[in-house]
């Protein structure tokens, strides 16, 4: 397994290529230097302009799938992710919460299950979507 890889601008941080993780037993690892020669939008920019972060296998997944938009800070090298705000008011919050009290435990067991599939599902589609973007690059490396 191999973790996804991170090609950025190193004078703006743009990211301009996002290699995923790959999970199958036959993945191998590229050098930089192979993946200047198989992606195109690499070969239109000028090598030392590029940097490149390699996270381990699933490293930060969770921050990757939940983000709108991923950064690089050029002077800590550090990945900076924008995550969508879904913040709600406090009020109907509060009201969730004392209704989830209000259930009995086998009604607050069985909703707490059903959050946790939702979440498992949502961990699926986000592998599947991942397996996809793969595929994709592999066939454009093609």
């Amino acid at each position: 397994m191999i973790g996804r890889k991170l090609y950025y601008d190193n004078r703006n941080g743009d990211v301009v290529l996002h290699i995923p993780e790959k999970h199958h037993e036959s993945a191998k690892d590229t050098t930089k230097e192979q993946d200047f020669e198989m992606y195109s939008v690499l070969q239109a920019r000028n090598k030392d302009s590029i940097n490149v972060i390699k996270l381990d296998y699933g490293e930060k997944r969770g921050d990757f799938q939940k983000a709108k938009s991923i950064h690089v800070n050029v002077d800590t090298d550090e990945i900076e992710f924008e995550f969508p705000n879904f913040e709600k008011p406090h009020t109907p919050r509060i009201e969730h919460l004392e209704q989830f009290e209000n259930l009995s435990k086998d009604e607050q067991t069985l909703l707490g299950q059903s959050l946790t599939d939702a979440e498992l599902e949502n961990m699926r589609q986000g592998q599947k979507q991942s397996d996809l973007e793969l595929r994709v690059l592999e066939l454009e490396a093609k």
